[in-house]
């Protein structure tokens, strides 16, 4: 889906929503009141036993007595209101609901961050949330890529890399202000950085859009694979075609 047809699709969204707030009266008003201020009251007690020191928590949809997937729609907006979040992923299969804060209290220590830049390709989509997810879904999706820059590459050791792969959207020192590191040119191809584990083959790479907003990454599983000629690379004037 482009960005114009989700901007369209909110819109026509939170239209709807007005339209149904207008028709709402008396005793309507006051349950839907009761049902937001529970919820607010809610999401602050699961916040404010959140340990800052976590990347990432896991909380059951039942704790807010929800039984409909609507419901948990509207959790999940409250949330991603918050700017203490910058993600929230529900799964109403099993019934749970995680939360990603935007910056959890950990101190990285890169063993390095390497500048030479790599081309190449690889797939990017804006689903991804950890490191594992990305793993999944590169075993699952078969090899459609689009074409890579590798502006930075960061090395972590082995405890801040699981740290940063349960939550790979957090803001950290080296992936931060990224501007002219990470962002999708002209020709719709993804600069980004990949951050890797000390010794390791396999990383994720990362690009935060500043002029779309999205955020997008991709499993990288070795240098070779990523440099290799790919004969389904997207071409220039069809761009770059993010999931």
């Amino acid at each position: 889906m482009k960005m114009d047809e989700k901007n369209e699709s909110w819109q026509a969204e939170f239209d709807q929503m007005k339209a149904l707030l207008h028709e709402l009266q008396g005793e309507e008003i006051s349950m839907f009141r009761g049902f937001i201020e529970t919820i607010l009251r809610q999401k602050e007690e699961i916040l404010n036993r959140f340990c800052p020191k976590e990347s990432c928590i896991s909380v059951k949809l039942d704790y807010f007595g929800l039984d409909t997937c609507r419901q948990a729609e509207l959790l999940q907006v409250l949330f991603l209101a918050d700017e203490r979040i910058w993600d929230a992923d529900i799964d109403i299969l099993c019934g749970c609901i995680e939360l990603y804060p935007a910056k959890p209290e950990h101190t990285y220590v890169p063993i390095k961050i390497d500048h030479e830049k790599h081309y190449g390709s690889a797939e990017m989509n804006s689903y991804i949330r950890s490191f594992s997810q990305a793993e999944g879904w590169f075993q699952a999706a078969g090899d459609i890529r689009c074409g890579v820059t590798i502006e930075k590459t960061v090395t972590l050791n082995d405890e801040d890399f699981a740290f940063f792969g349960r939550n790979i959207g957090q803001d950290t020192p080296f992936t931060s202000g990224g501007g002219a590191e990470q962002f999708i040119d002209h020709n719709g191809d993804c600069h980004c950085i990949l951050v890797k584990p000390e010794g390791s083959d396999h990383g994720i790479l990362l690009c935060r859009d500043e002029k779309s907003g999205e955020f997008y990454s991709g499993y990288f599983p070795n240098m070779e694979w990523f440099e290799q000629p790919e004969q389904a690379l997207d071409t220039p004037e069809n761009g770059m075609d993010l999931c």
